[in-house]
């Protein structure tokens, strides 16, 4: 995850959110558990320590409170989400025709289908789901 991270850094074609504060990632895990929504991965959270909501290329990944506004808010995104079973999947972030999702019951991320919410993509590691989310396979 690491050198993945460090790869994201020198990108010059994505905004990267500045890092997560603590207390901001406290204050969100207990609104999330408040609304019944699953927890934020913790190989995510490694994630978020590192770029707090990123942008590229018309795919988003949310963040907690980033730049002090609710878009990309990972709290909001998912309030406002149109996924199924919200009580066990919990939306990272998404494009025009896909969402990522961390599904807590499985305990894996997927890759899925706006229109018919049907997975297209399993992956058991977090860096794996956003290589692929992210289209950077090629790069990275």
């Amino acid at each position: 995850m690491q050198k993945f991270l460090d790869n994201i850094h020198i990108s010059g074609t994505a905004y990267k959110g500045k890092p997560l504060d603590a207390k901001k990632l406290i204050a969100c895990q207990r609104k999330l558990k408040l609304n019944n929504f699953p927890l934020i991965p913790q190989e995510y959270v490694v994630f978020l320590h590192k770029y707090n909501s990123l942008a590229c290329d018309g795919r988003w990944l949310f963040g907690v409170c980033p730049r002090d506004e609710s878009d990309l808010d990972i709290l909001a995104e998912n309030a406002l989400a149109l996924v199924t079973n919200k009580t066990t999947n919990l939306v990272l972030g998404y494009s025009e025709l896909e969402y990522l999702l961390w599904n807590e019951n499985n305990g894996n991320y997927q890759i899925v289908d706006k229109s018919d919410f049907e997975v297209l993509k399993t992956y058991s590691a977090c860096k794996d789901a956003l290589k692929d989310f992210l289209r950077l396979d090629d790069c990275y």
